[in-house]
């Protein structure tokens, strides 16, 4: 029986971060049923439910935070998480864009590699599993992940450049696994719980064509920004019986994609407004595939919002606005669906946008094969987690 503990960007109600995890322990759990599996959460108790896995608080090993968790009310939940840690047979960091850094700072990219070097220090497996890697700015960062991913016993990533950045950086090659996204093995709710959010939403499509938004706060403060996707939202619903549906993805106190769709909401006419809904209640991230592939056409400035519209096969177009998001879509040989941030913000996109979404709302076919063989790829992360696994040290 191997013990598994999870880090990454988790119980931040983040559903691209939390799909990522449930494919995770849902992989893991196919292929390998014994394993017993814990997660490292801000939030223990949701992912505890969500998932169906054990979870525990972040922590530190440092002397004074050992000190300030033994003395702490909830010393009790400190020293589950240190021995959860200790106890694990295998530490997996990922998936998702946890190495980067910006020209500003990269204090917070050493959390993540630190915990790499904790990890060997203690005997463990390491698996860097699902990652991107960069943009990195600081050589700081730079040396600090040659330093530690050198050391890691598997690593797998999600696009092409990330594994030409860590070649550069004189990680082995042959040590690099490019595998598509992990949220590929991703499976929507049943249609039945789907249909009952949209009742409670007040959403009723029949005969209606819909376009899913699906926006990203972080760029909100970009020129050109709201000015974009309010000519764009007005545009469609120009459309005979369209409308749309803004989906946000995230519900954090402190990013929050629910404040994006409003701002983008409050910039549209009132014919407009009328024919535009947003999503009110924060839902599961296999709730929002489900409700993606009730869409006709998803327009996704979130990397997951494009990868779920690609598990149900729906038409969609996702803005770029980190290397990430097109190097995971160019990976699943879709860089024709790509739309760089900066023709986003400029305006360049709105004519090509425009007439795929009007061609794509007109045609009479149900089913488009996006998500050709790309599913059956994104699987070998497991079957090299399950190598590593039954691997002796």
């Amino acid at each position: 029986m191997s013990r598994i503990a999870i880090f990454g960007y988790y119980g931040q109600d983040n559903a691209g971060d939390e799909a990522i995890l449930s494919a995770l322990a849902s992989g893991i759990k196919r292929t390998n049923p014994e394993a017993v599996i814990s997660a490292c959460s801000a939030k223990p108790e949701e992912t505890k439910k969500s998932h169906g896995i054990d979870a525990f608080n972040y922590f530190s090993l440092a002397p004074k935070a050992i000190i300030k968790g033994l003395l702490r009310r909830s010393r009790l939940a400190y020293l589950k998480s240190i021995f959860t840690f200790f106890k694990a047979d295998l530490i997996i960091i990922g998936g998702g864009g946890l190495y980067f850094d910006t020209k500003e700072t990269n204090k917070w990219i050493f959390g993540y590699i630190n915990l790499i070097h904790l990890a060997k220090k203690f005997g463990k497996k390491v698996a860097l599993v699902g990652i991107s890697v960069g943009p990195l700015h600081h050589q700081g960062s730079k040396d600090a992940i040659a330093a530690a991913f050198v050391r890691a016993d598997l690593i797998t990533v999600r696009d092409n450049l990330s594994k030409e950045l860590l070649t550069s950086l004189h990680i082995p090659e042959q040590k690099i696994n490019v595998i598509p996204d992990l949220v590929f093995t991703f499976n929507s709710a049943p249609e039945e719980r789907v249909l009952s959010i949209l009742k409670d939403e007040g959403i009723n499509k029949t005969s209606k064509k819909i376009v899913s938004l699906v926006p990203c706060c972080y760029n909100m403060e970009k020129e050109g920004w709201l000015e974009q996707y309010v000519n764009l939202c007005e545009k469609i619903l120009e459309i005979p019986s369209t409308e749309i549906w803004m989906v946000p993805l995230q519900r954090h106190e402190t990013f929050d994609d629910y404040f994006a769709a409003n701002t983008i909401y409050n910039g549209l006419n009132p014919a407009a407004q009328k024919k535009c809904t947003i999503l009110q209640k924060n839902y599961a991230a296999n709730e929002i595939q489900g409700i993606l592939s009730s869409a006709d056409f998803v327009f996704a400035e979130r990397l997951h919002g494009s990868i779920m519209a690609l598990n149900t096969n729906t038409p969609f177009l996702g803005i770029a606005y980190m290397q990430k998001v097109s190097g995971v879509l160019e990976l699943a040989n879709l860089p024709e669906r790509i739309i760089s941030i900066e023709h986003f913000l400029s305006g360049g996109f709105f004519d090509s946008t425009y007439e795929a979404i009007n061609s794509e709302l007109s045609e009479n076919t149900t089913s488009h094969s996006l998500n050709d063989g790309i599913r059956a790829k994104a699987q070998r992360n497991f079957d090299l987690l399950k190598q590593l696994i039954t691997t002796k040290n």
